[in-house]
C-alpha cells in the first residue's frame, strides 16, 4: 500500500502545475510536473509512520491567488476513539414510538384512494404470517381500508409488527406543490422534510431525472422515489417505502430501464435489499418486488450502487461497508436475480463509501473509495477479476465523505482532509490507471471549514465537484467547480444553493451529469431539511424565465404539509393577481388561533410556515384546525391535524 509521506520542494512557482503535487516518498526533483512515483501498487501491509509532518507547499485558493500555507498532516484524535458520540459521521439511532400501520391510518381519504400497498417482511416468516400479510394487502388495494387496518393490527399478534415495512406505489404521482417547488431559484424535490440522505441519477433514453431521499418521518423511517420529466423544473413522488426501524443508508442508480434503490432492512440493519422502478414513470416494478442481496450477520453501515449505463447498460454493482470492517461487493446483470460476490480483501473499512463505473475504461472498469478505521482514505480499482487497492492517504478522525470519479485511464478522488485546524477538500488523481498519483486542494484553505465533497466524471465532460463551506455566517454555501483535465486549474467556484446548509453533518450535496450536457446538484437545506435541485445552466438565468415560473392563472389554497403535523407545518397558496391577503388559523370552535399572513401581496406562488404556536407563543394542543385564505374576492378553507 502506497503511503503518502513526502515533502514537496519547488524551485520556481512557474513550474507548478497549478498546485498539483506529485505523490512520492523522497521527492527531490525541481520539476514537479515531470517526476513520478515508483510504478505499481505497494502491498497492503506497508508500514505507515504516525509521526506528524509539516509540509511547506503552495496551494491555489478559490480566487486563483497562490498562498503559501503550512499544513499539519498529523492526526488529531477525538476525545475517546471508542466514544462514537464524537465521531460525527454516525447518526444517533432512534426508533418509532407508534405502530407501523399508524402511517396508513393517518392518510387522508384521497391519499388512501391513491395508494397501492405491499408489505415487506423479514425472511423466514411462517405461512400463517405470509397469508395474513396478503390479506392486509388485498383488503387495502380493493378499497376496504378500515378492514385492512384491522387485519394489520391482527398481524401484530403473529409477529413483531416493527419488523414490517410498507411500500406505497402512488397510482398518480404526488406533485410537489408549486410554491414549494419553485421557492427561489432552486426546485424543491417532494413534500418531505427531515431528510438525511439523497441520491440523484438520470435515464439517457427518456431524459428523466430521478432522486431518492431518505428521511425521519416523526420516528418512522422512509425513503421515496421522485421523478422529473421536465429537466428538473418540477418533481413528483412516485413511490414511498417506510418502516418503524431506522434505515442506515440508501443508494441509487439507473441501468437497464430501471431506477434501482438499495437500502438496509430489518431492525438489526443486517439485510442488504434492492428494489427497482420503471424509468418511464417511476412506478415500482411489482413483479420484481424486493430482493435480499446478502445478510452477513453484521450491521450494514454504508451502501453504494453503480452501473454501466453508458456502456452495455446491463450491470449493477452493489457495495457495502459492514460493522465488522468488511467491504463487500456484489454484481449482477440488469435482471437483478442472481448477484455474484467479489472478494475485496478489505477488512477495516468504516465509512465514506463511493463507487463509479469507468466509462471508456482500459483495464479497470469500476473504481471505489472509502475511509478505513485508521482514518485513511483508500482508492481501489476492479478489473472484473482483481480488486486492486492502490493508495491511501490520511483524512482525519471525523472525516465522513470520500467520492470517486473516473473516465478512461484518469481517476480522481475527493475527500475531507484535516488541515492546520479544520477540514479542507483535498483530491488524489491518477492520469494512467493508478500507476502515478498527484494531489492538491480544491477551494479555499483559509475558510472556516469545507466539507462533504462529491465528484462526477461521466460523459467525458471533465471533473465536476460540489462541496459545502462554513463561511462563519448564514447562509453556508454549496460550491460547484470543474476541471476539464486532471492537470489544468479548477474553474472559479460558483455558489449553488439558495438556502442554508448544515456543514459538517451526515448529509452532503450530490452532483451528476444530466441530459442537455449540463450538471444537476441536489442538497439538503438546514432547518426543516428539505431537499432541493439546481442545474448548472440555470446560473444567471432570471427566475421569471425558468420553466414553470409563471404567474398563476387561478387563486389556489393547497393542503398543508405534512398532515398530520407534529411540529411545524407549511401552507402554500397561489395568487393570480396582486391582492389584499389574510391567511388565518382557527380551532374547531371558530376561535382565531394564529394569523399567518396579512397585507398586500404580489401575484405568484406563496408559502408560509407555522410553528404550531398561537398568538401568545403557546403550543397548540392535539386536534383539528382550519386555515382560511382570503385574497380579494377569493376565499378558501382547509383543515389540518396537529399531533402532540
Amino acid at each position: 500500500m502506497l503511503r503518502l509521506r513526502f515533502c514537496l520542494r519547488l524551485s520556481t512557482l512557474m513550474l507548478v502545475v497549478f498546485g498539483l503535487a506529485l505523490l512520492s516518498s523522497g521527492l527531490d526533483s525541481a520539476r514537479a510536473d515531470e517526476v513520478s512515483t515508483s510504478g505499481g501498487p505497494v502491498t497492503q501491509n506497508a508500514v505507515r509512520s504516525n509521526t506528524p509532518k509539516n509540509v511547506q507547499e503552495i496551494i491555489p485558493n478559490i480566487y486563483g491567488v497562490q498562498t503559501e500555507t503550512e499544513v499539519n498532516h498529523g492526526r488529531i484524535e477525538p476525545a475517546s476513539k471508542a466514544d462514537e458520540s464524537v465521531r460525527h459521521w454516525r447518526r444517533e439511532k432512534t426508533t418509532s414510538q407508534e405502530p407501523i400501520w399508524q402511517k396508513l391510518e393517518n392518510l387522508t381519504p384521497a391519499e388512501r384512494e391513491n395508494a397501492l400497498i405491499k408489505l415487506e417482511l423479514p425472511t423466514g416468516m411462517s405461512q400463517e404470517v405470509l397469508a395474513q400479510a396478503e390479506k392486509v394487502e388485498d383488503a387495502w388495494n380493493n378499497g376496504a381500508y378500515g378492514h385492512a387496518l384491522y387485519l394489520f393490527r391482527e398481524l401484530g399478534k403473529l409477529m413483531d409488527i416493527q419488523q414490517v415495512a410498507v411500500g406505497v406505489s402512488w397510482k398518480t404521482p404526488i406533485e410537489t406543490p408549486k410554491r414549494q417547488n419553485l421557492w427561489g431559484s432552486d426546485v424543491r424535490i417532494g413534500t418531505r422534510d427531515d431528510i438525511y440522505n439523497e441520491e440523484l441519477d438520470f435515464d439517457g433514453g427518456t431524459g428523466h431525472l430521478f432522486a431518492a431521499v431518505l428521511l425521519d418521518d416523526a420516528g418512522t423511517f422512509r425513503w421515496t422515489v421522485n421523478i422529473s420529466t421536465d429537466d428538473g423544473a418540477s418533481w413528483s413522488e412516485s413511490y414511498s417505502w417506510f418502516a418503524g426501524y431506522e434505515i442506515n443508508d440508501i443508494s441509487a442508480t439507473v441501468v437497464g430501464g430501471f431506477f434501482w434503490v438499495s437500502y438496509t432492512g430489518n431492525t438489526d440493519q443486517e439485510s442488504a435489499r434492492l428494489r427497482r422502478h420503471l424509468v418511464s414513470d417511476g412506478s415500482s416494478d411489482a413483479t420484481y418486488g424486493f430482493k435480499t442481496i446478502f445478510d452477513k450477520n453484521s450491521e450494514i453501515r454504508d451502501l453504494d450502487l453503480s452501473a454501466n449505463a453508458e456502456a452495455t447498460n446491463n450491470r449493477v454493482y452493489y457495495s457495502a461497508i459492514l460493522a465488522d470492517g468488511s467491504l463487500v461487493l456484489f454484481w449482477d446483470d440488469a435482471g437483478g436475480l442472481s448477484f455474484v460476490e467479489v472478494a475485496t480483501g478489505v477488512v477495516d473499512a468504516e465509512r465514506g463509501l463511493d463507487s463509479h463505473w469507468n466509462q471508456n475504461f482500459g483495464s479497470l472498469h469500476t473504481w471505489f473509495s472509502w475511509i478505513e478505521t485508521d482514518d485513511d482514505v483508500h482508492i481501489a480499482g476492479w478489473s472484473g477479476s482483481n480488486f486492486n487497492d492502490f493508495i491511501s492517504e490520511l483524512t482525519g478522525p471525523v472525516a465522513r465523505f470520500s467520492s470517486i470519479g473516473c473516465w478512461g485511464d484518469t481517476v480522481i478522488c475527493v475527500y475531507e482532509n484535516l488541515g492546520a485546524s479544520t477540514y479542507w477538500i483535498k483530491y488524489l488523481t491518477s492520469p494512467n490507471g493508478g500507476a502515478n498519483w498527484y494531489w492538491s486542494y480544491i477551494g479555499d484553505t483559509t475558510a472556516v471549514g469545507s466539507w462533504s465533497p462529491n465528484v462526477t466524471g461521466r460523459m467525458g465532460g471533465g471533473w465536476h465537484v460540489v462541496y459545502e463551506v462554513e463561511i462563519g455566517g448564514e447562509p453556508d454555501t454549496v460550491f460547484h467547480t470543474s476541471n476539464p483535465s486532471y492537470w489544468l486549474p479548477w474553474t472559479s467556484i460558483v455558489p449553488v444553493n439558495d438556502f442554508d446548509v448544515t456543514t459538517g453533518g451526515t448529509v452532503g450535496p450530490r452532483i451528476e451529469w444530466v441530459p442537455g450536457n449540463d450538471y444537476g446538484t441536489i442538497y439538503v437545506a438546514s432547518g426543516a431539511n428539505y431537499c432541493y435541485f439546481d442545474r448548472s445552466n440555470w446560473v444567471g438565468v432570471a427566475e421569471e424565465t425558468r420553466p414553470n415560473l409563471t404567474v398563476p392563472k387561478v387563486f389556489t389554497l393547497n393542503q398543508s404539509v405534512p398532515n398530520p403535523a407534529r411540529s411545524q407545518v407549511t401552507v402554500s397558496y397561489a395568487l393570480a393577481e396582486e391582492s389584499q391577503v389574510a391567511l388565518k388559523v382557527y380551532d374547531i370552535t371558530g376561535r382565531l388561533v394564529k394569523t399567518l399572513a396579512y397585507g398586500m401581496e404580489k401575484a405568484g406562488y406563496k408559502e408560509v410556515t407555522w410553528d404550531g404556536r398561537d398568538e401568545m407563543g403557546r403550543e397548540v394542543s392535539t386536534g383539528t384546525y382550519f386555515y382560511r385564505l382570503t385574497a380579494g374576492d377569493f376565499t378558501a378553507a382547509r383543515k389540518m391535524t396537529i399531533l402532540r
